[in-house]
């Protein structure tokens, strides 16, 4: 595995979809994109950024990874069929193939053979990256630990519980991830129990 620094300070053209070798992105247009990224819970302050994100060239596939991920808040019916269509469009594009792991796997109704192709491992999502920003370390880590629940085996989710708190990268907050390991943790317990 490469050692791949995590830098909170630089947006890497890859992060906004730019093939090797395509002109590189202005950083007002790398600014602006942080900007979407912790938007996409709030539709209404979004659409007027992302609009003036799309008048880019280049960055399409980061505009139609933003559009998914305000779909997922804004409008969660149609979500998984653009995600589908946005997947296909962007083969090579790591942010929205780590979104359609996270809805291959779901969890409960998780089917094996689609995890065991999911772009899962770290250096086919970053190989020959010097640098990745924290959102795409933490978009990996989220499928990683989905992951690890899917697999209901309580000593593997404490075990890389512990793994992330050691390599969390400063700035990297994983508040979501503990918190999910934790329930489906007590879920585990409960069931060896025979609590439930």
């Amino acid at each position: 595995m490469s050692v791949i620094e995590i830098d909170a300070d630089t947006i890497p053209d890859e992060m906004l979809g730019v093939e090797p070798g395509a002109p590189p992105i202005p950083d007002k247009v790398k600014e602006l994109f942080g900007e979407l990224i912790v938007l996409t819970d709030n539709p209404k302050k979004i659409r007027k950024k992302l609009s003036l994100f799309r008048e880019n060239k280049g960055i399409e596939a980061a505009a139609d990874y933003i559009n998914l991920m305000v779909a997922r808040f804004d409008n969660p019916e149609k979500y998984e069929e653009l995600l589908i269509t946005t997947a296909e469009k962007y083969p090579r594009y790591n942010l929205v193939q780590m979104l359609v792991a996270e809805s291959n796997i779901g969890i409960d109704q998780a089917y094996p053979e689609k995890i065991e192709n999911l772009p899962c491992d770290y250096d086919d999502c970053f190989g020959g990256s010097v640098s990745i920003h924290p959102w795409e370390f933490y978009s990996y880590m989220n499928v990683r630990t989905m992951i690890i629940l899917y697999e209901k085996n309580l000593e593997k989710t404490e075990a890389w519980k512990d793994i992330m708190s050691d390599l969390r990268p400063e700035g990297v907050t994983s508040s979501i991830q503990d918190t999910a390991i934790a329930l489906f943790q007590s879920e585990l317990i409960a069931r060896r129990l025979k609590i439930i």
